[in-house]
């Protein structure tokens, strides 16, 4: 029975592998401009199955981990081990947020709610691209108004 469970944590690692290689294939289109719409389809479908495929997984929290570590992987964040950490949490925080709201626990999903913003500001803040300066669409757009 341990290698079963063992073949599924593997399986679900490595679906989440390839949800993220068709997630990066669609990123890597949209970055270089040049985007196959039939690719692009494909990416989006096999990415759908991945995600439907959650179902099989006996801890999805073994799929979100391993999507995280792909990510962190392929992306140089500000801090990688916190990154995994902070989305590991996150998947956490989201599930007792959804059971409040099923209980309706109104005093507790507050509580949860604050939790969860504060956790997405951290992995925000953890998981962010090294290097990257966000801009203002608008600053852009008054630049090329001036030129």
């Amino acid at each position: 029975m341990p290698g079963n469970f063992i073949g599924l944590s593997d399986a679900c690692e490595e679906t989440a592998k390839d949800m993220m290689d068709q997630v990066f294939d669609v990123v890597d289109m949209l970055i270089k401009g040049d985007i196959d719409p039939a690719k692009l389809l494909e990416d989006a479908e096999k990415a759908y199955q991945d995600v439907t495929q959650l179902g099989n997984c006996s801890n999805i929290e073994d799929f979100v981990d391993a999507a995280a570590e792909e990510f962190v992987e392929r992306v140089k964040v500000n801090n990688a081990t916190l990154c995994v950490s902070d989305i590991d949490g996150l998947y956490t925080d989201v599930m007792a947020v959804a059971t409040d709201l099923k209980n309706g626990d109104e005093t507790k999903l507050l509580l949860d709610a604050t939790k969860l913003f504060s956790a997405l500001q951290q992995s925000k803040t953890d998981c962010t691209p090294s290097k990257v300066t966000l801009k203002d669409a608008c600053e852009d757009s008054a630049k090329d108004m001036m030129d």
